[in-house]
């Protein structure tokens, strides 16, 4: 006999309200402290980079900009050269800061904050000239005493800058009563961390011996462009790709860096470094990574690193590299890509990497593939790992003489 219960609905909808969207924690007040304060990293990127901070209200209200840099200058004269650079974003697609127009009111909060220190970063007597910013920022901006020490410096002074800061005591933290730190003190350096394992290896040993590593942000800028922060989303909060992210859907991997910047008034940087030690090591093979590992047991900085470092464990020792050596000439040479433009501060002798190319292999479960051999009236079948393809390029470089 059927059920002829009637079903009970409700009078009317109900509505149910979603939890509010969890808002990230409020940044320390803090100083920051920019070695390198006239260079190419901080006009391109790093300032960049707090602007936007002002604009969508994430700096910390008691916040303070401290420039550090050999240049003479003023703190006037630093905030226009910035600005200038700023406005020579706006409208540019190819920049790699790109905005329609300057949000005048976050520039001038920002600006506000911003002081200019001038020295030489192998003299201490510059260290003890910084003090003197450091107390007033912590005084009129309400600090409390917090510290970034940004190194948007030539790797070669890495080591020596950590030290100076830490014979100036400008990296201890401060104790109360209860063994807690008062206020914390932290040092931001950047890509290229050493030019050899070895001379990494060295590096590493001389910071840690001015600081615990609690205070030590080994950073690659690469990271914090919008395209690479959405790789992990696009890969791990995706149904669609996460599970074809793997070697029976994908034949080979290539990540290509298509320069749209020249080398400007980096010419003596490029004549030591050029486009290999620039990209390859720490760009091009962060990218890689990323791509590459394996969906981490968390989201916190140790479960990702652990799944970036085993990719690279995964892959052999000798990695094939190829790399285009290129003559400098002057910028009225005539001729194709043979050649590279001759920038101020480079040896007119000098030979520059223009291109490379690396092509690596990974033996992980994402991206081995088994092969089977022999069949009927044959040898028992093998399985045999086949590493699929990882391959880097930078390549299409603006350094070129066209």
């Amino acid at each position: 006999m059927p059920d002829k219960q009637k079903i009970q609905r409700p009078a009317t909808a109900q509505v149910v309200e979603s939890s509010t969207r969890r808002q990230p924690s409020p940044a320390d007040p803090c100083a920051m402290v920019i070695f390198g304060a006239r260079g190419d990293l901080t006009k391109r990127l790093v300032m960049p980079a707090l602007y936007n901070l002002s604009r969508t209200k994430a700096l910390p209200e008691k916040f303070a900009v401290i420039g550090v840099d050999l240049a003479e200058g003023t703190a006037e004269s630093w905030r226009d050269h910035l600005y200038d650079m700023l406005r020579s974003f706006v409208g540019d697609a190819a920049a790699e800061f790109d905005i329609d127009q300057i949000d005048e009111a976050a520039w001038k909060r920002l600006a506000e904050r911003m002081s200019y220190v001038q020295g030489d970063l192998t003299k201490p007597v510059l260290y003890q000239r910084i003090r003197a910013p450091l107390d007033k920022a912590d005084k009129d901006h309400g600090t409390q005493g917090n510290v970034i020490f940004y190194l948007a410096i030539a790797d070669r002074f890495f080591g020596t800058v950590v030290e100076q800061l830490g014979e100036a005591k400008l990296t201890d933290q401060d104790e109360d009563e209860n063994g807690k730190h008062r206020f914390w003190r932290r040092v931001v350096i950047e890509k290229p961390f050493g030019h050899s394992l070895d001379s990494a290896r060295d590096l590493n040993a001389r910071i840690l011996r001015m600081l615990h590593e609690e205070q030590i942000f080994r950073i690659d800028h690469f990271l914090g462009k919008d395209t690479v922060q959405n790789i992990m989303a696009f890969r791990f909060a995706n149904g669609l790709f996460e599970p074809i992210w793997n070697r029976d859907r994908i034949d080979h991997v290539q990540i290509t860096a298509a320069e749209t910047v020249g080398v400007e008034k980096r010419g003596k940087f490029y004549e030591a470094t050029g486009a290999l030690r620039d990209m390859v090591p720490n760009h091009m093979l962060a990218l890689l990574s990323m791509v590459a590992m394996e969906p981490p047991t968390g989201f916190d900085a140790a479960a990702i690193r652990s799944k970036k470092a085993e990719v690279f464990t995964a892959m052999p020792k000798s990695v094939v590299c190829w790399s285009a050596l290129a003559p400098l000439t002057s910028a009225s040479s005539s001729g194709s890509c043979n050649s590279m433009i001759l920038q101020p501060g480079q040896a007119a002798e000098a030979m520059s990497t223009s291109s490379a190319v690396s092509t690596a292999t990974c033996s992980s479960m994402y991206w081995s593939k088994k092969s089977v051999e022999g069949g009927n009236g044959g040898p028992p079948c093998r399985s045999a790992m086949v590493r699929q393809p990882l391959a880097v390029e930078h390549a299409g470089s603006p350094y070129c003489a066209r």
